[in-house]
């Protein structure tokens, strides 16, 4: 298996952002148990411009209101 690097443990607002501060975070292929890269856990300020990259987002909907749905059953579940 190749070990493969992401660009950035984050993407926010269209770019890869990499924050070196937070922990770091073994990515396993599930198949064999395998390295694959590491990522870094986000901090509570990546966190925060996550945030408020979405709520700047949600502004540019046109006032576009969100509603809470209730989660979804397959049938037969």
């Amino acid at each position: 298996m190749t070990f493969i690097q992401p660009a950035a443990s984050h993407f926010i607002n269209g770019r890869y952002v990499d924050d070196t501060n937070g922990p770091v975070l073994e990515l396993i292929y599930p198949a064999n148990g395998q390295p694959l890269g590491q990522l870094h856990a986000a901090t509570p300020a990546i966190v925060e411009e996550a945030l408020a990259s979405a709520k700047q987002a949600q502004k540019s909907l046109g006032g576009h209101q969100w509603h809470p749905t209730r989660a979804y059953s397959a049938p037969g579940s």
